[in-house]
């Protein structure tokens, strides 16, 4: 799960710096000369993680933090790298500042929600996985829904009692369709 995550994010970085993200994906400047150069690094920075290469990781997040400092994917993805570290309070810290400069960025709502479900935190997920739902033009609606459902799920399964499974899981399944709400369908 962990591998498909990681490739998951590197793709996203990577095509998100050959488009310019100019619809979902924050408000970073994409007239930043240096925006493309710093989501590659980006991405080649959590590929050196997923190989197990931490220095160079670091290394190339670094350069990313030069080029595009503001960027909320860089931002996410040293989260990301924090939390493969095991320092979650950074990671929480970056993810947390990913979302104040990405505005209504469902992506980055998506991926913080994810870091909170993931880290024993699937009440406080759910509002960002429904704010990533609710976010004009995000095309990952469904995944936002279906990963608001799996951490209502985790709640039910022991990290929350009853009461709060059925509050989220009423709060979750009342949402209307995505088709008609975050891609205006």
């Amino acid at each position: 799960m962990t591998r498909l995550l990681l490739s998951l994010l590197i793709i996203f970085i990577v095509s998100c710096g050959l488009t310019a993200c100019a619809g979902d994906h924050g408000t970073a400047d994409i007239s930043t000369p240096n925006l493309y150069q710093a989501r590659h690094n980006a991405a080649l920075g959590m590929k050196a993680l997923h190989n197990g290469h931490s220095d160079i990781a670091v290394e190339k997040l670094q350069l990313a933090s030069e080029q595009a400092p503001q960027d909320p994917l860089v931002l996410a993805a040293w989260g990301y790298f924090y939390e493969k570290s095991g320092d979650l309070d950074r990671a929480n810290s970056y993810y947390a500042y990913a979302t104040v400069v990405a505005g209504r960025s469902g992506t980055i709502r998506n991926m913080y929600g994810a870091f909170l479900c993931r880290n024993g935190y699937p009440a406080e997920s759910i509002s960002h996985f429904l704010k990533a739902a609710e976010t004009p033009h995000y095309n990952q609606a469904d995944y936002a829904m279906a990963n608001a459902r799996y951490c209502a799920e985790q709640i039910k399964r022991g990290l929350g009692g009853n009461d709060e499974y059925a509050y989220y899981t009423r709060l979750v399944w009342q949402q209307p369709p995505i088709s008609s709400t975050a891609n205006g369908r």
